[in-house]
């Protein structure tokens, strides 16, 4: 890189770290910011999801020529036509319901990114020391309000119709509700000089958040359309969790703090470990297969950003930023609370498979994989890098793993 423009990179690189560490109150450019940031990741998630159901459905239309054009042919058998005829028609109605599907996300996209910006602008704003500092300076009612109106507002915006056929107000009131009293019950607690332990409220708070939202029964509070609601569910436990922990009990102990180039470190060193250890396993196992990659370079790389947004940073908070940190003051022995939390990260795969012996697969690779990912948590002294991690690890699987 040429000297001018590198001398230029700095400056912008000492400037955006010194804006994003600054602990003085943020102002309302700083909230702004946020804002637009919020509504623009909100929109491009919505793009997201339309994009890859309209390649879903584009996929499984081709199977389904390809099949009738197998039986035009008469390359199949008598006994073999109904056989093909039917799974070509199961494909065919596949796409025709994806297509449905992306048509009625682009309609109500509006109402998806008006509700779920304002969460995301404030969570990215968390991973800002001055929008910790800000948000700490609220009183206890003022924040739990905060977040129930936050969650209010996400259930309601996308909602088709308010107070019409389907509409039931036990669902957002259950939310608000919720969220209000998971925030007030782990207020910070002040104690001077010592470790952060996590205290019984907060773990029964963990639970509250963590259970519903791993069995998917948050999705039974969700009022917009289904595609969207396991997004809207990860992104809303997400900010529930920062600010009942790295804004109350946990405070700095949840590894909330802007990503810097020093997290690509413990990142790469963390694949490639996970790739020597756990892929051999995998494929030994069964679990794992290789497999052509099935999407294309800007596909992939808006599928990291869903999956570090969606599955590796609430799941690095709540296992990493929480259970790993608040458990390490009750224990004599740092490497106690580590296997401690990736034994519970893995047994949460647990229902993700339906026979036995890929279960028990599944918990002992994730648990192995919940380790690599604590200690590059532990070793860059924030969650950036966990989550980083665990979303290349998630990519890859989708890319070659699967079979």
């Amino acid at each position: 890189m040429p000297l001018p423009l590198r001398r230029r990179a700095d400056e912008a690189g000492s400037l955006y770290w010194r804006a994003m560490t600054s602990r003085r109150p943020a102002g309302p450019a700083f909230w702004l910011l946020f804002s637009l940031l919020g509504l623009g990741a909100a929109a491009a998630a919505v793009a997201g999801e339309v994009r890859m159901l309209a390649v879903e459905a584009k996929q499984r239309a081709r199977e389904a020529e390809m099949l009738r054009a197998r039986v035009e042919r008469g390359a199949a058998g008598d006994a073999e036509t109904p056989r093909l005829l039917a799974r070509a028609e199961r494909r065919a109605h596949g796409a025709a319901e994806r297509r449905a599907r992306a048509e009625s996300l682009r309609g109500r996209a509006a109402g998806l990114v008006l509700g779920l910006g304002p969460v995301l602008g404030l969570l990215l704003a968390c991973f800002a020391p001055r929008g910790l500092t800000t948000l700490r300076t609220l009183p206890p009612r003022r924040l739990a309000g905060l977040a129930a109106g936050l969650s209010l507002w996400a259930v309601l915006a996308p909602a088709e119709r308010f107070f019409g056929p389907g509409f039931d107000p036990y669902r957002p009131a259950i939310v608000a509700t919720a969220a209000a009293a998971a925030v007030l019950s782990v207020r910070a607690r002040r104690t001077q000089g010592a470790a952060w332990r996590l205290s019984a409220a907060g773990f029964a708070v963990w639970l509250l958040l963590w259970i519903p939202f791993d069995l998917r029964w948050t999705r039974e509070l969700w009022l917009g359309p289904p595609d969207m609601g396991y997004v809207a569910g990860s992104l809303l436990v997400s900010l529930l969790g920062v600010l009942a922990f790295a804004v109350g009990e946990g405070r700095d102990a949840v590894g909330l703090r802007p990503p810097r180039l020093a997290d690509l470190g413990p990142v790469v060193l963390g694949l490639l470990a996970l790739l020597v250890l756990l892929v051999p396993l995998g494929l030994g196992v069964g679990f794992l297969r290789f497999g052509a990659p099935s999407m294309g370079p800007l596909t992939a790389l808006a599928v990291f950003v869903g999956l570090a947004l969606t599955v590796a940073l609430p799941e690095e908070l709540f296992f990493r930023g929480v259970l790993d940190a608040g458990l390490r003051g009750h224990f004599r022995r740092p490497w106690t609370s580590l296997l401690v939390s990736s034994l519970a990260f893995g047994l949460m795969h647990w229902n993700n498979r339906d026979g036995l012996g890929e279960q028990v697969a599944y918990v002992a690779l994730a648990s192995l994989a919940g380790i690599v990912y604590g200690l590059a948590f532990r070793r860059s002294g924030g969650l950036p890098a966990a989550v980083l991690l665990h979303a290349a690890v998630d990519l890859v699987w989708q890319l070659v793993l699967r079979g």
